[in-house]
């Protein structure tokens, strides 16, 4: 008679050791020793046994690598490209732009991907997995797991926004996965497909208003991260956008920013400029030092993520970040009536993502909200004075309970 297989259990390899997982005569790390941790993992690796993919030596840590090369290798690809046409604009032989060309993109490759951080959380907890085993009950395991991290500054609690950007993430690393081998990543069960819950993202509700921007702009202590501001909340264009942006980008002649190609979906605009910007940016132009918009000391100032944190700070607006300049300036768009498919060509944002976030702020929708609700408003007395009243009912009531009180004494 056949032996009963035993189901996959937990077991930990010394007295506060890794937990591993035991299934027939093989061993899983888990890769922690905590207890409800390691009791997800396995409740994981049940699951990914119950819908077993066709390709079993794939799992996701797999596709995380490939999905780093292949980011780096973009990345590289761009700034190798933009150093060789430097070196024969400068008047570097073929050969010669051809060798900067090469150490330039051996030197990026050797870089970490700009989604390392995200990467390296979700292969903690979902690396181990098949493929096939994303399902939207391993996702939803995998934000509780996440919520219970601990942060990498002690006090601090890991935010929805960060979960929201990790499976941002994922859904990037299939894709890409997809597009290179549908076959060789997830065989013939196909890409995974799962729901994720609703997280809410506090952030795409800030932005600012023109007295804080200004605020921000007086307490600005360097001059490139004012210029950064004045682009983007004139220009709606992201962070990564403004860095990279050279001089040979803006066309003074026709008024006009063009912010290049953008990375995944992140799609850069072609912004006009007001001519107050325009202005602003003739006179940063007769003093520049470098190819860069954005400059500091002579060369490219790179990220300019913690200068802004110092400025707003400084500001008392301590919630601001690069990201709330597109937010500000497409809400100052809404706000002042322009077309959602105008702002649109604007920004090079999709209409719906618009619609979708934007709405409440069109003038239409408010005053359509005030006229349907204006009825219910009339005759209704001031909170203040509903409060002076009943203050005074309430006292006259003491006071009748102290005269009964009397009375009956």
């Amino acid at each position: 008679m056949a032996r009963t297989r035993k189901p996959p259990r937990l077991e930990r390899r010394g007295k506060n050791g890794i937990y591993q997982i035991y299934y027939l005569d093989e061993r899983h790390s888990t890769g922690t020793n905590i207890t409800h941790e390691a009791e997800l993992r396995l409740q994981e690796f049940i699951a990914g046994l119950e819908s077993p993919d066709l390709s079993p030596d794939i799992v996701m840590n797999h596709l995380f690598d490939f999905f780093r090369d292949v980011q780096k290798k973009r990345r590289a690809d761009r700034l190798a490209q933009q150093a060789r046409d430097k070196a024969l604009t400068m008047g570097t032989s073929v050969d010669g732009s051809a060798t900067i060309c090469q150490q330039v993109f051996d030197t990026e490759m050797e870089k970490l991907c700009s989604s390392e951080y995200e990467l390296r959380a979700m292969a903690r907890h979902i690396g181990h997995l098949a493929p096939s085993a994303l399902n939207s009950t391993a996702i939803k395991r995998y934000i509780t797991a996440r919520r219970a991290d601990p942060h990498r500054h002690p006090g601090k609690k890991i935010q929805d926004t960060t979960i929201k950007k990790e499976l941002n993430i994922l859904q990037a690393v299939l894709k890409v996965a997809a597009d290179d081998d549908m076959d060789r990543w997830f065989g013939a069960l196909g890409v995974p497909t799962f729901k994720v819950p609703t997280i809410r993202d506090k952030t795409r509700r800030n932005y600012l208003t023109q007295a804080q921007t200004k605020k921000l702009l007086e307490h600005c202590h360097l001059l490139h991260i004012r210029l950064f501001i004045l682009i983007a909340v004139s220009t709606g264009a992201r962070k990564e956008a403004i860095e990279c942006l050279k001089w040979s980008d803006v066309d003074f002649e026709h008024g006009t920013i063009d912010f290049g190609e953008g990375a995944w979906n992140k799609k850069r605009p072609v912004s006009s400029m007001t001519a107050e910007l325009k202005s602003l940016l003739l006179d940063a132009y007769k003093v520049r030092s470098s190819d860069f918009v954005i400059e500091y000391a002579g060369r490219r100032a790179g990220d300019v993520k913690k200068s802004l944190k110092t400025v707003a700070k400084r500001a008392g607006l301590s919630w601001v970040s690069a990201h709330v300049f597109k937010h500000t300036f497409i809400s100052w768009l809404v706000q002042n009536g322009v077309a959602y498919s105008q702002i649109s060509d604007l920004t090079n944002t999709s209409e719906n993502t618009i619609r979708k976030h934007y709405a409440h702020l069109f003038p239409d929708n408010q005053l359509a909200v005030e006229k349907a609700t204006a009825g219910i408003f009339e005759g209704v007395r001031s909170i203040s004075d509903e409060h002076v009243s009943d203050a005074a009912v309430s006292d006259n009531d003491n006071r009748g309970d102290e005269s009964v009180e009397e009375k009956t004494g």
